[in-house]
């Protein structure tokens, strides 16, 4: 199922701001809400923070992971 469709935006901004944290939190979070809330693309948001696309999927996956979603 898709996150987008299971929560709401308020509870996956809530998880994505409970979940994320250590170095680069903030851009991880940033990162994660114009994924799963904004629906960026992964070239578009690897684009806009100057990063692979190959991190950008690692840091969505992982919070996927610690959330229990993947």
């Amino acid at each position: 199922m898709n996150l987008k469709t299971k929560y709401t935006r308020s509870q996956l901004e809530h998880l994505i701001n409970e979940w994320v944290i250590g170095r680069n939190s903030k851009r991880n979070r940033a990162i994660i809400s114009d994924k799963l809330i904004d629906g960026m693309t992964i070239p578009e948001i690897a684009e806009k923070y100057d990063l692979s696309e190959t991190r950008v999927k690692t840091i969505i996956r992982d919070f996927k992971r610690n959330i229990g979603e993947l």
